[in-house]
């Protein structure tokens, strides 16, 4: 059984999760080209050797993300009419699909080499490696599929309490906005707040809901107990308000943990879902909520807030200015 890398993108998963497929050699004309035997050849001459039984690591290009591990089921040819010279198509099962996760983490980690990017002198030239057709579909070392099965299937864990200022930037600045929303929610506009169970230890706001209420069913709690800060009513366990934080992680990540939620909730005006982030950031928001896949979010009125907002609501708290996320 072999174990291999396929590069896709996004919008190839949201248009057939269960399909992946590959380019075929094609003439000027766009018809495909035959070998002597009359059968189609493929740009990548790895596609003739997968197997059903192999493994794949899914990989979404531009979007840096993995969206899991899949086994191989079947060979197809040309059953996905959406995939223009991409005869070669391979039914998939799901085997570890946590939430997407971001391979720049294993790629810049000081204690994990890749061997696929091994031969690099400078690492940050990784994303090379991963270009074009003919590295559409790469064989995995044992090594390196263990890396990332590794880290797919294990749990994130809680911070341990630690000055803000010990943080990495990146983390200390989440930590930061993610307090303020919380001041913010219970202070000056009355709501129960929750923050999400992987950040608990380092945000130090007395009053902060020690658990989730229970306002959905166990499969929505799942979802909501790791939102970054959610706002509940004052009186009655009904959320209002759900806000993921993006600092260097994906807009699409946050994006969808939310829309997970919003699936399986009544539309309401009462019910507001946004993303903070820097705000050059907005375009990446803009561009990945007119995916078609996030329509029950946009219809929910999905907001973008930048940092800025965040923090000018936060100085104006005594201020008795109108709120930007009421």
């Amino acid at each position: 059984m072999n174990k291999w890398f396929v590069v896709h993108s996004l919008q190839s998963f949201e248009d057939n999760p269960k399909l992946i497929g590959f380019s075929n050699k094609a003439d000027l004309d766009g018809n495909p080209i035959f070998d002597k035997n009359k059968k189609p050849v493929p740009n990548n001459k790895n596609v003739k050797k997968v197997k059903p039984g192999d493994q794949i690591v899914y990989y979404c290009k531009f979007d840096y993300l993995i969206k899991g591990i899949f086994e191989i089921v079947e060979s197809v040819y040309d059953v996905e009419p959406k995939w223009k010279n991409t005869l070669f198509q391979f039914r998939i099962k799901p085997v570890v699909t946590p939430e997407p996760f971001d391979l720049k983490s294993l790629v810049f980690s000081p204690d994990i080499k890749l061997d696929m990017f091994k031969k690099l002198d400078d690492l940050k030239r990784w994303g090379a490696v991963l270009q074009g057709q003919f590295n559409a579909l790469k064989l995995l070392t044992e090594h390196d599929f263990n890396i990332i099965l590794n880290a797919l299937k294990a749990k994130p864990k809680e911070s341990q309490v630690e000055e803000e200022s010990t943080l990495p930037e990146c983390e200390s600045k989440h930590a930061d906005i993610q307090y303020k929303i919380a001041e913010l929610g219970m202070n000056k506009y009355g709501y129960r707040v929750h923050i999400g169970i992987s950040d608990k230890s380092r945000i130090a706001l007395h009053g902060l809901l020690s658990d989730m209420p229970p306002f959905h069913g166990d499969d929505v709690l799942s979802i909501a107990k790791w939102i970054d800060v959610v706002f509940f009513d004052k009186e009655r366990d009904l959320m209002r308000r759900a806000f993921e934080i993006e600092h260097t992680t994906s807009i699409y990540s946050g994006l969808l943990r939310l829309n997970d939620m919003a699936s399986s909730l009544l539309k309401s005006e009462e019910i507001k879902f946004f993303i903070v982030a820097p705000k050059n950031r907005i375009y990446k928001f803009e561009q990945q909520l007119a995916r078609p896949s996030f329509k029950r979010l946009a219809d929910f009125g999905c907001t973008f807030i930048s940092y800025e907002d965040i923090e000018e609501e936060w100085r104006n708290m005594k201020k008795q200015k109108p709120s930007r996320f009421r």
